[in-house]
C-alpha cells in the first residue's frame, strides 16, 4: 500500500469517528456540569514553545464506568475547542499525578486519549507532562509505553517541581507545580465566561480561522455589459479555480495546494457527501502518510474501526457493524476473529486469508436483546504471516491450523471495545 492511499484511508476514518462520536453535534450545554465543575480539565497558561496548556487533575478523577462516557466527550470538546481557537498552536497536557491512588487509575481513559491524539488530533500534542507520579503507577506506565510508538514515548516526560520549568516558565505555571502564576480554577466564578468562550468558537465554521474570516472578504469587480458575473477572489476566478482542479491530487501529494480556501472546501465536500474510495480520487496529506510510516508499517493488518466496534440502533434490533481488514505486506496473512461474548455475537467469516496487499470486510452482527450488555464484550483479531515459499493451509485447514498457532510469537493482537448508542424510536 503506497503512502498516499494509507494516508488517504486514515483521513477518511478520522472522519467517519467524527461523525459516529457526534462531534459536530457537540456544544457546551451538552456537556454535563460536574465535567467542569470537578476541575479535571482546566485550559490555562502556555509552555515555552508557545503552546497552549491544558491540566488534567487526575487526583480529582475516580475510576466511574458509569461517567466515562461523558468524560470522553468532554476531552473531546476541550481539544475540538483548542483546535478551532488556535489551529496553528500545539497543547501541551500537564498530567497531575501527585497524591494519586489505585482509584484514580483510569486505562480506559488513558488509552482513549491516546488513540485520539494519535489518529484524531494527529498534529496537537506537543508535549506531556507527567507531575510527580507516585512509585506505585510505575506498572501502568509499563503498560501504557507499550501502546505507543517510539515518537509518543518521547513526547512523554516525567517531572517534578524542580525540573518542570525547563518546559514551562514560572510566570505561566500555577503555584501548586511551583510556579509564580496565582491562578486558582473557580467554578463559580469562571462557568458563565467559559461557556460564552465556548460558544463564540463553535459558533464559527470549522473549516475557518480567526485569519482566515479577515482575509477571505470578496473583491469588488465592475462588469462589461452582457457579461456574466464569475466569483472573484484573491485566488482567482471560478474559471482559474476549475483549472486547478486537474492538479489537485499532484498538489495535494506535494502538500502545495494553491490556496487555503480551495483546501478547506475540498475537505467540506468531502464531509457532506458520501466518500469516494481511494481509486476514484487519490486525496492525501503527506504528514498522515508520515504518520501511517512511523506508526504503522511494523503491523500486519490496517484495521478500521481500530479501536471500538460501534452498534448504533434501536431496542430490541439486530445490529450490524463491519470491520474493514487491510493486508499491509506483500504475503499472505491469515486471520481470526474471537469475541469474549460468543453467544452474543455473529462474525462473517471470523477465520479466512488475506493475499498481498488485498482487502476484506468481516460483518459483526450483535443480536437483538443483547445491547444492554455490549459495553462489556471485547473482540480480538489475530494475525500471522506466512513467509514467501512456506505451505499455506485451504479454507478447511485453518481452524487446526490455528490450534497451532495458539503460542507462536510471531501472531500479532489487535484489541478492540464495544459501544453501543441507543437510537431513538421512530415516531
Amino acid at each position: 500500500m503506497g503512502n498516499a492511499e494509507a494516508a488517504y484511508e486514515m483521513m477518511v476514518e478520522a472522519l467517519k469517528w467524527r461523525k459516529s462520536f457526534g462531534l459536530h453535534e457537540l456544544s457546551f450545554d451538552k456537556i454535563e456540569t460536574w465535567c467542569f465543575q470537578t476541575g479535571v480539565g482546566i485550559p490555562h497558561g502556555e509552555d515555552r514553545d508557545g503552546n497552549r496548556i491544558i491540566v488534567l487533575n487526575l487526583r480529582k478523577h475516580k475510576r466511574d464506568a458509569k461517567r466515562l462516557p461523558q468524560l470522553k466527550k468532554f476531552l473531546i470538546f476541550c481539544m475540538e475547542t483548542h483546535a478551532r481557537r488556535y489551529p496553528d498552536k500545539k497543547t501541551t497536557l500537564i498530567f497531575d499525578v501527585s497524591e494519586c491512588g489505585l482509584s484514580n487509575v483510569d486505562m480506559d481513559l488513558v488509552k482513549f486519549l491516546i488513540n485520539s491524539f494519535k489518529f484524531y488530533f494527529p498534529y496537537m500534542l506537543g508535549y506531556i507532562l507527567v507531575f510527580e507520579m507516585p512509585w506505585m503507577m510505575q506498572a501502568a506506565w509499563r503498560i501504557i509505553k507499550s501502546w505507543l510508538s517510539e515518537g509518543g514515548v518521547n513526547k512523554i516526560k516525567f517531572v517534578t517541581k524542580s525540573d518542570i520549568t525547563d518546559y514551562v516558565s514560572p510566570s505561566e505555571l500555577m503555584v501548586q507545580f511551583g510556579g509564580d502564576d496565582p491562578y486558582v480554577y473557580d467554578f463559580d466564578s469562571e462557568y458563565e465566561t467559559l461557556r460564552s468562550e465556548c460558544d463564540e468558537v463553535w459558533e464559527r465554521d470549522p473549516l475557518t480561522s480567526y485569519e482566515d474570516e479577515e482575509e477571505e472578504s470578496l473583491k469588488q469587480v465592475r462588469f462589461a455589459p452582457h457579461q456574466p458575473p464569475t466569483r472573484q477572489s484573491r485566488y482567482g476566478s471560478e474559471e482559474e479555480d476549475c483549472d486547478r482542479h486537474q492538479s489537485l491530487d499532484n498538489q495535494l501529494i506535494k502538500g502545495s495546494a494553491i490556496s487555503p480556501g480551495y483546501r478547506r472546501r475540498q475537505v467540506h465536500r468531502l464531509i457532506s457527501s458520501q466518500v469516494q474510495q481511494p481509486h476514484e480520487r487519490a486525496m492525501s496529506l503527506p504528514s498522515m502518510s508520515q504518520i501511517w510510516t512511523e506508526e504503522n508499517t511494523d503491523n500486519l493488518l490496517l484495521i478500521s474501526p481500530h479501536d471500538e466496534l460501534v452498534f448504533s440502533g434501536r431496542s430490541g434490533e439486530e445490529l450490524l457493524c463491519t470491520v474493514n481488514l487491510t493486508n499491509t505486506t506483500n504475503n499472505v496473512v491469515a486471520y481470526k476473529i474471537k469475541t469474549t461474548a460468543p453467544s452474543r455475537y455473529k462474525v462473517r467469516p471470523n477465520i479466512n486469508l488475506l493475499d498481498g496487499k488485498s482487502k476484506a470486510s468481516v460483518q459483526v452482527k450483535l443480536i437483538s436483546g443483547s445491547s444492554e450488555l455490549v459495553s462489556q464484550d471485547k473482540f480480538l483479531i489475530q494475525a500471522y504471516q506466512f513467509e514467501e515459499g512456506t505451505p499455506i493451509p485451504d479454507s478447511a485447514q485453518l481452524p487446526n491450523f490455528w490450534k497451532t498457532l495458539s503460542s507462536n510469537k510471531s501472531v500479532e493482537e489487535y484489541r478492540l471495545k464495544c459501544c453501543y448508542i441507543l437510537e431513538p424510536a421512530k415516531a
